[in-house]
């Protein structure tokens, strides 16, 4: 494992340029280009915080942020969730011929939509303050929300792209699957108005516990519980560990697949 790591240090320069052009080819030709990774959280939250907030009428102080620190998480989520599969299928003609860690094909898209979340809550913080943000001490802890959050996603994205070379079908799941989670994770509602019967369905979502991880500091106004800490931190590691096994286990037969 180590030797692995170390040979994705000697290649990180290969990483940050793969990474960089994927943002490069998602703006490609817009007259805004890297703006939209400004403007696109912005008319996002703004669109679901009235249609949201005018449907479900939850009694919430300030459901802008509310809903904000649950679609800055999810959204790095999703993008990588639902670009993992192609992962490796759109770059067959690298892993081909030229030797690269195969590793680094789905950790450029894992690291250009943790670029985009940057912007998106650089954008998106500056104009919070100005409706209601509370500037805590427990906003400290977001670098640490940021780093479990991409180890978990690196992990997912592993084995899906993996996954996606044996079977592609994957493929077509994978959008399905992502839009169930999205309602079975609390970012558009609170846990709290959950029936009890049905709640302790959701604490069994490990997306539950990332969003968390973003919703207490910036909503809430403090730290992360232990609780939520230690598992948002186990289910992190978990991931990228089976993931990193089930993606090095199969690497010598990605090209003969693909």
């Amino acid at each position: 494992m180590f030797s692995k790591l170390i040979e994705l240090y000697r290649f990180r320069e290969v990483l940050f340029n793969f990474a960089s052009q994927e943002l490069k080819v998602k703006y490609k030709k817009s007259v805004l280009g890297f703006l939209w990774s400004l403007l696109n959280p912005v008319l996002t939250i703004s669109v679901s915080s009235m249609v949201f907030a005018a449907i479900m009428r939850f009694e919430l102080n300030n459901f802008v942020v509310f809903i904000y620190s649950g679609l800055l998480p999810w959204g790095f989520l999703s993008l990588t969730i639902d670009g993992s599969p192609n992962a490796l299928i759109n770059s067959e003609a690298f892993i081909k011929k030229v030797y690269i860690p195969k590793l680094i094909f789905p950790l450029a898209g894992v690291l250009s939509n943790f670029i985009n979340m940057i912007l998106s809550m650089l954008s998106l913080f500056i104009l919070l303050l100005f409706i209601g943000l509370k500037v805590t001490p427990a906003l400290l802890f977001l670098p640490f929300s940021f780093i479990i959050a991409f180890i978990a996603a690196s992990g997912i994205s592993f084995i899906l792209s993996t996954v996606t070379v044996f079977f592609r079908d994957i493929r077509h799941m994978v959008g399905v699957v992502t839009s169930a989670f999205f309602y079975l994770t609390p970012i558009l509602y609170p846990l709290e108005h959950i029936p009890a019967k049905y709640a302790w369905i959701i604490k069994f979502n490990p997306f539950y516990y990332i969003v968390q991880l973003f919703r207490y500091p910036l909503y809430y106004g403090y730290f992360p519980s232990l609780k939520i800490l230690v598992i948002s931190i186990s289910v992190s590691l978990l991931l990228a560990i089976v993931g990193y096994v089930i993606f090095t286990k199969n690497e010598k037969n990605f090209v003969y697949r693909l």
